[in-house]
């Protein structure tokens, strides 16, 4: 029931002005979840409007809003990658905490679903291989006016 409402929108600039982050992954706007897209825009809207006056709320504005990359959708479905993050280091500790995520675990034998640690390892090992790495991570770099950053 996520959306991008104004309530959303004031609470997570609270959020992002209570924890001052330098950066934000966010889901992209074409994944195939409904909250996913939703939380996209919110993150979109919400990180631009952290730095400004105009947004009220208990906490002061940032400097700058804080940059905004987007995350690779689930079976990589209409996402170029920008660039990849190597976490082949980091695979037993990614199907460890994917463990945690028990609403999505308890699908796994509904129709339509399947492992999601066999669909963890298969998008890192491709875009592992896409990027010469045993597994990576694919993010894209929000290009808008004043959100993207070098690192």
């Amino acid at each position: 029931e996520l959306a991008d409402t104004p309530i959303h929108r004031k609470r997570l600039v609270e959020i992002y002005r209570q924890f001052r982050p330098s950066l934000v992954l966010a889901h992209d706007a074409r994944d195939y979840h409904a909250d996913h897209r939703a939380a996209s825009a919110l993150a979109e809207s919400a990180t631009w409007m952290v730095a400004s006056n105009g947004h009220r709320t208990s906490n002061a504005p940032l400097a700058a809003p804080p940059a905004l990359w987007w995350i690779d959708t689930v079976m990589m479905q209409e996402f170029e990658p920008g660039f990849y993050i190597d976490v082949s280091p980091y695979m037993e500790l990614k199907k460890r905490m994917l463990a945690c995520h028990k609403s999505q675990l308890r699908r796994k034998d509904e129709k339509g679903f399947g492992s999601l640690e066999a669909v963890l390892v298969q998008q890192c090992t491709t875009r592992g291989a896409q990027a010469g790495v045993a597994a990576a991570e694919a993010f894209r770099s929000h290009p808008a006016w004043k959100r993207a950053r070098a690192w």
